[in-house]
């Protein structure tokens, strides 16, 4: 959207949204009192006044993070739907999690009452906001000049031309070529220009914005193309191509006073990591003092029925190609890695990673850790510490990571975690490295709070069900 007007556009969407909260509140409360309005007492509204200040904070915080601002996100009921099932359901967990560590008592039922009536008004909030805005965009169209006419261009032209639309008519195109003008080369819309006579056009026609859709033997006009704008103060954009740079996410950035835009395929949204920090360090240190005792048990249990220490140090690869040694409870006898080499030929894993399924050098106590993933907990203290993270992908020893091939030293770009979509989709019956991998990379590009929650409680129910080894 042009900036002449997308900040009205994302005050109005703002300001639904807090209202939507507010109101789901008040309902959810005469919801609730309606409900069990036969063997408990009625709630006022202003009864639990911090607990109206957490929701407000918690919940606009999340429908932030999953960019509800964003005017053109609207997509479809059921995307609607999702963002507010996922904001609903993490929102809840952080306002449990809030009531019990501060001792804030209020009755679990409004919670629970105001998830159902957010989730409902939000839909319907958002598909009274889309259809205000579609109806914005088609009464303020702005004209657009496209810089390019290439195969490319045209595609670009039909998305931003389709019925939904973002508001934008199209004025004409510029080709390198003069001997093109006149040409038509979409429904209605003719190349009117060259980029040699673009400041020209850009004098006779109206040109609200000017967009840059070149193909890459073309981008050497791009910067005096740019001063031409610059010089009559029209806005531009310069549209990347989806196919060259998916999944890159691009991020705008100044060096040494130049314009720059950093493309990665690591997570760029910085307070969304923020935020998976902070939980991973809350969590960490809440589960290591919870369980301190459980953890002093093993301890016992490990030098009672096997000689050795009862830590094995886990020497791995973090992010960044960063050594760092971790814990982890022993499940094997004390010369585990002399044996090892006597069993290579049993492997079972294709590729550097060594596993196989009934390993003699397990003892009887470290597969039964193993079987619910106990002996992984002591790695709380990497998580706490910031060496891992509770969800990413496996690190690799330094013999492993020699191993592999170029394209799976990605995982290491990113931070390893205790569990990943690996763990959730059956480690125990994937036997192909290179399968291993891609779940991994799978994770990076599609890395999101939500997918964090979704596979944390996935890896909770395998740890119960003792589906781990």
């Amino acid at each position: 959207m042009s900036r002449r007007y997308p900040n009205l556009h994302k005050l109005f969407i703002v300001l639904a949204d807090f209202f939507t909260v507010i109101i789901s509140y008040f309902v959810a409360i005469d919801l609730r009192n309606y409900i069990l309005r036969k063997g408990f007492s009625s709630v006022d509204y202003f009864e639990f006044p911090n607990l109206i200040f957490y929701i407000i904070i918690v919940w606009w915080t999340l429908l932030l993070l999953f960019d509800s601002t964003e005017s053109e996100r609207f997509k479809s009921f059921g995307r609607e739907i999702g963002i507010g099932i996922k904001s609903s359901l993490i929102s809840l967990a952080f306002l449990l999690g809030i009531g019990f560590l501060t001792k804030y008592y209020y009755p679990r039922s409004i919670i629970i009452s105001f998830c159902i009536c957010f989730v409902c008004l939000w839909v319907l909030q958002k598909i009274i906001v889309n259809k205000v805005i579609v109806k914005i965009r088609k009464e303020k169209k702005i004209s657009i000049l496209i810089v390019g006419a290439s195969e490319r261009a045209i595609n670009f032209c039909k998305k931003i031309s389709s019925p939904k639309g973002v508001g934008y008519k199209i004025v004409g195109f510029l080709d390198v070529n003069e001997k093109k003008i006149g040409q038509k080369i979409a429904d209605g819309q003719y190349i009117i220009g060259s980029f040699a006579k673009m400041k020209e056009i850009l004098k006779t026609y109206l040109i609200h914005e000017v967009f840059f859709v070149l193909e890459p033997k073309h981008f050497g006009y791009f910067e005096s193309l740019l001063s031409v704008c610059e010089e009559l103060g029209i806005d531009s954009r310069f549209i990347c191509s989806i196919k060259e740079f998916n999944p890159y996410k691009g991020r705008p950035d100044i060096i040494a006073g130049y314009q720059s835009i950093l493309y990665s395929r690591l997570p760029q949204e910085e307070m969304s990591l923020f935020i998976k920090r902070l939980f991973d360090i809350i969590l960490s240190a809440l589960l290591l003092v919870l369980l301190s005792p459980i953890f002093l048990l093993i301890s016992i249990i490990i030098k009672l029925t096997s000689k050795g220490p009862v830590f094995f140090p886990w020497k791995v690869v973090g992010v960044g190609n960063r050594d760092f040694v971790g814990y982890k409870f022993r499940t094997m006898v004390e010369n585990a890695e002399e044996l090892k080499g006597s069993l290579i030929s049993k492997n079972e894993m294709n590729g550097p990673v060594f596993k196989i399924k009934d390993d003699p050098r397990i003892t009887p106590f470290g597969k039964w850790l193993r079987k619910y993933s106990l002996d992984e907990f002591p790695q709380l203290w990497s998580v706490l510490k910031g060496d891992m993270s509770l969800v990413g992908p496996r690190p690799p020893n330094r013999k492993e990571l020699a191993r592999y091939e170029f394209w799976q030293r990605r995982k290491i770009s990113f931070k390893p975690g205790m569990t990943c979509l690996w763990q959730i989709n059956g480690r125990n019956r994937i036997s192909d490295f290179n399968e291993w991998c891609k779940l991994d990379l799978e994770y990076i590009d599609n890395w999101s709070l939500w997918l964090d929650f979704k596979i944390f409680l996935k890896t909770a129910l395998v740890v119960v069900k003792g589906t781990g080894y």
